[in-house]
């Protein structure tokens, strides 16, 4: 009945609805932190960097938003972002992960956001339906929820904190 996309609109025969973009950022554990001295974008190319298959340029798009062009030492690569995850968790290495996915790993320390620059990818979260379905009561419920969860997610990030960049590819 409705699912939630991310990426860019598709198909005129459904629904998209603009949620929030998508915004990536540097991520490791506290104790890769710790024991590596990274201060600038620059930094990253010789660092082991962990990667989504499903992305294959994600870095070096964040790179190239960075005004990089050097090449960087590619990473062990993933399938799920959840294993991305867990991998940065064990201190393997950097990721480049969307900030909503990994808003409990942020919060319990398990994760933390590297002070380099977030980037826009260029895609965005969208609630998608079919048009026929947009009365539908349990479609109206579920996109209320998770028009007001995707409000408080983006009310709660202070996106100008940071430098932000929309990647190149």
């Amino acid at each position: 009945d409705a699912a939630i996309h991310v990426g860019t609109p598709f198909s005129a025969g459904l629904v998209f609805e603009h949620l929030m973009p998508e915004i990536v950022a540097p991520v490791c554990s506290p104790s890769f932190m710790n024991e590596n001295a990274i201060s600038s974008p620059k930094a990253l190319l010789h660092m082991p960097l962990l990667e989504m298959v499903s992305r294959p340029d994600g870095w070096k798009n964040w790179f190239a938003g960075a005004a990089l062009s050097e090449p960087y030492r590619e990473g062990m690569r993933f399938e799920q972002f959840v294993n991305v995850a867990q991998a940065c968790v064990a201190g393997l290495g950097i990721a480049l992960m969307p900030l909503f996915l990994i808003k409990a790993e942020l919060e319990s320390g398990q994760l933390v956001e590297m002070d380099l620059p977030r980037s826009l990818t260029g895609k965005a979260y969208y609630l998608v339906h079919p048009r026929d379905k947009a009365d539908y009561k349990p479609v109206r419920d579920f996109g209320g929820w998770l028009r007001a969860q995707a409000k408080a997610f983006v009310g709660a990030n202070d996106w100008a904190g940071r430098p932000l960049s929309l990647e190149r590819g």
